[in-house]
């Protein structure tokens, strides 16, 4: 890891969570029930106890340890609040699943990357995509631009918490 990228993870005040917690009440409150329980990870009445969470909890992780029980643990409780973030589906999820990986997105390369790229472009059956922008999203199957658009939602989510303009890492395609 880059000594600048270790300096940031070890040293910035972990606000993220707290500003996500403000993201997710928002969420929550303005689904239905019956969407909720649509939601990948959301199973057996969980939707309940989310609505019910959501309206007691002060924090991120409080809202974490209202859902959490013996029954369901704290990653499968993290990957469901993650999915009602990015509305993530079961139907969707499924689908997702079914059709694989049809996509790496490069954020960065150096100059023995890029003829490793070039290879790896020839001779794959999955998108390359080194830049996204109208016509890359022309370009790519119905499943890459699907998918695309929870990686674009994601990236946007994460600029909001942390106070920064969206749409930064993908100023070419928006």
């Amino acid at each position: 890891m880059p000594s600048t990228s270790y300096k940031v993870v070890t040293t910035k005040i972990p606000t993220f969570n707290d500003s996500l917690f403000e993201i997710l009440k928002y969420k929550v409150i303005t689904m239905s029930k019956e969407e909720l329980s649509n939601i990948q990870e959301v199973t057996e009445g969980l939707e309940n106890k989310i609505i019910e969470a959501v309206g007691i909890s002060k924090d991120y992780e409080e809202l974490v340890q209202n859902i959490k029980s013996k029954r369901y643990q704290m990653s499968k409780i993290k990957r469901m609040l993650n999915n009602i973030l990015l509305n993530i589906t079961k139907k969707e999820f499924n689908n997702m699943m079914n059709n694989h990986l049809t996509y790496a997105h490069v954020l960065a390369c150096s100059e023995n990357g890029k003829v490793l790229l070039s290879s790896i472009a020839k001779n794959s059956d999955i998108d390359l995509i080194t830049s996204l922008s109208e016509n890359t999203l022309l370009q790519v199957s119905e499943n890459t631009h699907r998918l695309l658009k929870y990686d674009i939602l994601a990236s946007n989510i994460y600029s909001i918490v942390n106070n920064k303009k969206i749409n930064t890492d993908y100023t070419n395609y928006l």
